[in-house]
């Protein structure tokens, strides 16, 4: 998981950012997660891997923009892809695949971050008002509501 997450993410963009570069145009999109903005027990790997693409995003959007590029952080919440169904996992609310890249995709000139979906934007706020214990407790109850397996 970090190794695709964090790894692959860094040497696939790292290749096509200068190609970039040299063409002084161009947008990446790469995809945290709502649990990158703080530890979630039960996929504290995934969390910590997806907040290093938050982070990551954040720094080549402020490191690419004079270059004519901009970098898009999304950080859905539930998307619908059948992986939930595959990891034995329980999903309420979804968003579909074509709402987050239309969404992305609408928000990639500016950069920045993105919440695509209801959900991930009240929960992305909700959550922000919150003290990171107390977030990672909210997600570790959450997780736990959606993975019989994990205890929180």
């Amino acid at each position: 998981m970090v190794d695709l997450n964090c790894r692959a993410v860094v040497e696939l963009t790292h290749g096509i950012g200068q190609r970039m570069a040299s063409a002084r145009k161009g947008g990446i999109v790469l995809f945290g997660s709502l649990v990158g903005f703080q530890g979630a027990p039960g996929s504290a790997t995934y969390a910590a891997t997806k907040g290093f693409v938050q982070g990551f995003a954040e720094g080549l959007a402020v490191e690419l923009r004079p270059l004519g590029i901009s970098v898009l952080s999304v950080a859905p919440g539930l998307v619908g892809t059948g992986f939930a169904a595959r990891a034995g996992m329980r999903m309420g609310q979804a968003e579909t695949p074509e709402t987050v890249a239309r969404v992305a995709l609408a928000a990639l000139p500016n950069g920045g971050t993105v919440r695509p979906g209801f959900l991930a934007k009240l929960l992305g706020w909700s959550l922000g008002t919150m003290p990171r214990w107390g977030r990672v407790r909210v997600l570790g109850q959450i997780m736990k509501g959606m993975t019989p397996s994990v205890r929180a």
